[in-house]
């Protein structure tokens, strides 16, 4: 499966790959999703996507970004993308408003020449460091601490989430209303 960890370069979160899949794992798919919601959670007009050099990137997971794209509208940057990533952007037809870049600094800098009103958005919620959940359909992600709110996303890792029941996390939530 693919990780996506979130890194705040002057002023724009970039979204580091961990590759740890074979090409065309299916678990990648359900990345897009999370992203998605991550996107609205933290009120992100943007998706910067730093490859890290990565020689082999799941193409199930750049096709499902590439599908989001589509269908949000947001301008989409692609950081340290090698040789097979980069033949799958092509044979998606990767037209981006930016060209591939090597480096995340230059990526950021043409990212806010070209868009400085979408660096508005407050980052205080976003959290560095830690990979974003990812929940499969039929589940419903875990909180971190007992009793905090707003607290749905962060720190929590797609392995604490898997296979949960909606039904047990509504009961657990009754009980933290007491």
């Amino acid at each position: 499966m693919v990780e996506l960890i979130p890194k705040n370069i002057d002023g724009v979160v970039v979204l580091n790959v961990l590759s740890r899949c074979s090409p065309n794992c299916s678990a990648c798919a359900d990345i897009t999703v999370g992203i998605h919601n991550w996107l609205l959670v933290n009120n992100l007009k943007y998706v910067v996507v730093d490859f890290q050099d990565e020689k082999v990137v799941c193409s199930t997971f750049i096709e499902e970004l590439l599908q989001l794209k589509k269908r949000l509208k947001f301008p989409f940057v692609f950081i340290g993308v090698m040789e097979k990533p980069k033949q799958t952007l092509e044979a998606f037809d990767y037209r981006g408003e930016f060209p591939l870049f090597a480096s995340p600094e230059e990526a950021v800098g043409a990212f806010r020449a070209r868009h400085p009103d979408l660096i508005n958005a407050s980052l205080e919620n976003v959290t560095f460091g830690i990979p974003l959940a990812v929940v499969r359909p039929g589940s419903r992600l875990i909180t971190g601490e007992e009793g905090e709110e707003g607290q749905e996303e962060e720190g929590v890792n797609a392995d604490e989430v898997e296979n949960v029941d909606v039904e047990e996390v509504e009961d657990t939530d009754d009980d933290d209303d007491d």
